[in-house]
């Protein structure tokens, strides 16, 4: 299995992602992760990054709405499971994600596992200085597929 993607919307991935992490799926063997977040809307980010700064709960993101790749279907966020138990038991341990993140900067991608304020499960295309325009998109109404024409435009 490697990568199972039955928890989330795969139409709503940037296809080229999509494409590199069925790479990654093969090169990882028996390592196994399950997505577990990929597009995630506006309103959605803004609920979650309020939790554990105006709402209770503790802090899991770092980006406000706008400036998370799973608002314009880019990420992906993966869960290792730690038991053979029935339901997915997260292991969130660092360790546990080190081959998912050198599998997806093999192949080019971003690994949260890696940033200043590690983000172990994420994955994401690199898209580097390109949020101003990514959010200027969205806002003038265009949807995620404008988000991947112009993604597809960059040399």
């Amino acid at each position: 299995m490697a990568l199972n993607f039955n928890r989330i919307d795969l139409s709503r991935i940037y296809p080229p992602l999509l494409d590199k992490l069925h790479e990654i799926s093969e090169s990882l063997g028996s390592v196994d992760y399950y997505a577990t977040s990929g597009f995630r809307s506006f309103h959605d980010q803004t609920i979650l990054y309020a939790q554990g700064r105006t709402t209770p709960g503790p802090i899991v993101t770092q980006a406000q709405a706008g400036y998370s790749g799973h608002q314009y279907g880019i990420s992906v966020d993966f869960c290792r499971d730690s038991s053979t138990d029935q339901g997915l038991q997260p292991d969130w341990s660092k360790e546990a994600y080190e081959p998912l993140a050198d599998a997806a900067r093999t192949l080019g991608l971003e690994a949260g596992y890696y940033w200043h304020f590690q983000d172990n499960p994420h994955i994401q295309w690199p898209i580097a200085d390109k949020w101003t325009d990514l959010i200027q998109i969205s806002r003038n109404g265009h949807d995620i597929k404008a988000v991947w024409d112009y993604l597809d435009s960059i040399p």
